[in-house]
């Protein structure tokens, strides 16, 4: 896919997941309810306030505050 672009500086990506079952820790009391992963790299001038920023101001409305 990125061939065309890139040419040979980039390979096939070979990975393996390996799952263990977690326990269950939904009685564990929790202090964090959403965890919002900024991968805004370009734009950002433009992005942060078009995308970003509305989510979390959402999430400030309805009581879910940066800690």
């Amino acid at each position: 896919m990125f061939r065309p672009v890139y040419g040979d500086a980039c390979g096939p990506l070979v990975r393996c997941n390996r799952y263990r079952r977690m326990d269950d820790m939904s009685w564990h009391p929790k202090d964090i309810d959403f965890l919002v992963y900024d991968k805004i790299r370009w734009d950002r001038e433009k992005l942060v306030p078009e995308l970003l920023k509305p989510i979390l101001d959402v999430l400030t409305h309805r009581g879910f505050g940066p800690t």
